[in-house]
């Protein structure tokens, strides 16, 4: 299992980008957490900005296609996308996962 994390600039990108993704069956489960601190170089500066965080579920297959979709429909011109592998995981959720993701 993977989780794929990316922060977005509001909740309206977030919860377009997820339903597409879930519509897609590329991930089973999509969380949005709202309003988080970034602080990051860009364009030579610091800049510290509210984003929104969104986590994606799915299995070690789909990660290029979730990516994918994530980049072509993300505003930022360099979006920040993270693949973390679930080394560990309850295997009835395991189950519905792989149920889930086609």
């Amino acid at each position: 299992m993977k989780i794929i994390m990316s922060t977005l600039k509001d909740q309206k990108e977030a919860k377009e980008i997820g339903e597409e993704l879930v519509k897609q069956r590329l991930v089973a489960c999509v969380n949005i957490i709202p309003k988080i601190r970034s602080i990051y170089w860009w364009q030579e500066r610091i800049n510290v900005d509210e984003e929104i965080m969104m986590i994606c579920k799915t299995k070690d297959e789909r990660v290029g296609e979730v990516m994918e979709v994530i980049k072509k429909l993300h505003s930022y011109g360099v979006p920040s996308i993270e693949c973390i592998d679930v080394e560990e995981v309850d295997p009835h959720y395991l189950e519905w996962i792989n149920k889930e993701v086609k």
